[in-house]
């Protein structure tokens, strides 16, 4: 039996993926969870992120007695931009921004779940002398989408929180 390019690519991708480990798993903080409350200082822009996310998930802001819910609070934020390469005139050429948030997630009654630690994402850019503007509004715009990165991996922490913490 012979076969094809096509049958052989297939058979490889299937053994790649089933080997490898790799899982796809969804998120929904609302198979643990019924409300969530930002703690600390809620003006860190990934937990402002966190409070829209787990919203459009069903949780409610409310902390109702008697209800299953998460706290997540938020410690610090950093913001960090450097240079990574330099042009032909010692200048900065590319960089790098790095977006870190501490965070910790308690249970509504106080129990810790998750220690406060530090969570890191970083992106970087090509510095264009001829287009400031250009490449300030790229900065933020990275800026942005490290919060979001980070704000999804804040929910996807506390979706994979352990249930038999909560009782």
């Amino acid at each position: 039996m012979k076969i094809s390019g096509r049958q052989w690519m297939f058979a490889t991708v299937v053994v790649f993926f089933s080997g490898c480990g790799y899982q796809i798993k969804a998120v929904d903080p609302r198979s643990i969870f019924e409300s969530y409350t930002i703690a600390g200082d809620q003006q860190i822009l990934a937990c402002k992120k966190v409070a829209g996310l787990l919203e459009g998930a069903g949780l409610t802001n409310q902390n109702i007695k008697g209800t299953v819910g998460v706290v997540v609070r938020c410690l610090d934020a950093k913001t960090d931009r450097r240079a990574v390469s330099v042009d032909a005139n010692s200048l900065g050429a590319e960089y790098q921004v790095v977006y870190s948030v501490r965070y910790g997630l308690e249970s509504s009654d106080g129990r810790q779940f998750v220690r406060p630690f530090w969570i890191t994402r970083s992106d970087s850019f090509f510095y264009d002398r001829d287009n400031l503007l250009g490449t300030y509004n790229e900065e933020v715009v990275i800026g942005d989408e490290l919060a979001d990165r980070v704000a999804d991996q804040m929910v996807q922490a506390i979706s994979r929180l352990d249930v038999s913490l909560q009782k």
